[in-house]
C-alpha cells in the first residue's frame, strides 16, 4: 500500500472486509440484503476532514469484495476504478464486486479516515440484526431480557451504554485463540468464557 503524501496514523488503518451480520445459531453469515446491488440500500456516509489518496495491491482473496481502507466513498475520484469490473459500495460500507477476486489487482482510491456512518436500512433488516435464532443461546436471551427489565423503558442509546459498561466491568478478553465454542456459542462467550475476536 502506498499513500500520496502522508498516510493516516496506524490506528486509522482499518480495512473493511466481509461484514457478517446474520447468525444462524452456529455460524456468522453475510446479510441477505447484500447479495446483489440494491440502489434502495445505500451507505449514508458523511466524510470529515481531509482525505488520503492511496494505491494498493490486492492479492487473490477468492471473495466477491474489496477490503478497502475505511471509509472509501462511492464518489467520482474516490471509488476504486477497475476496468472490466463492476464494483459497488453496500450500505454497510463493504465494497462488492461482480465476481470473485481470483487474481492480483492494483487499484487506486481515496478514503476519509474520519467519517460518520448511519445506514439507511428498512425496519425488517434492522430487526433481523437484533435477533438471535430460536432454539439457541437461551441464557443470553434471558440475560438480555433481565437487563432490559432492570433498565425499564429506555432508548437504544441507554441500552447500548449499559452493555458497554458491562463489557468494561466484566473482564472480556480479545484473543486470536479463543478455542472452540459449542452449540450455544453466544451463551459461552457472554456468560462463561468472555474470550473472542472479531
Amino acid at each position: 500500500m502506498r499513500f500520496d503524501g502522508e498516510g493516516p496514523p496506524s490506528e486509522a488503518l482499518y480495512f473493511r472486509g466481509p461484514v457478517l451480520s446474520r447468525f444462524d445459531g452456529l455460524e456468522w453469515l453475510p446479510s441477505v440484503f447484500v447479495s446483489a446491488r440494491n440502489p434502495h440500500l445505500t451507505a449514508e456516509l458523511r466524510t470529515i476532514g481531509a482525505p488520503v489518496r492511496y494505491e494498493m495491491m490486492l492479492e487473490p482473496i477468492r471473495l466477491a469484495l474489496l477490503p478497502l481502507l475505511e471509509a472509501t466513498p462511492d464518489t467520482a475520484g474516490s471509488a476504486p476504478q477497475l476496468p472490466d469490473w463492476t464494483v459497488w459500495l453496500g450500505h454497510d460500507l463493504q465494497w462488492h464486486t461482480d465476481r470473485l477476486v481470483g487474481e492480483r489487482l492494483r487499484l487506486q482510491a481515496q478514503a476519509w479516515p474520519r467519517f460518520a456512518h448511519g445506514q439507511r436500512a428498512d425496519e425488517a433488516e434492522l430487526a433481523s440484526l437484533r435477533q438471535l435464532p430460536p432454539g439457541y443461546n437461551p441464557r443470553t436471551l434471558a440475560w438480555a431480557q433481565q437487563m432490559r427489565a432492570q433498565l425499564g423503558d429506555v432508548d437504544a442509546r441507554t441500552l447500548a451504554a449499559a452493555l458497554q459498561a458491562h463489557i468494561r466491568q466484566a473482564n472480556y478478553v480479545y484473543t486470536l485463540q479463543p478455542g472452540s465454542y459449542g452449540r450455544d456459542a453466544i451463551d459461552e462467550f457472554w456468560l462463561d468464557r468472555r474470550q473472542g475476536f472479531c
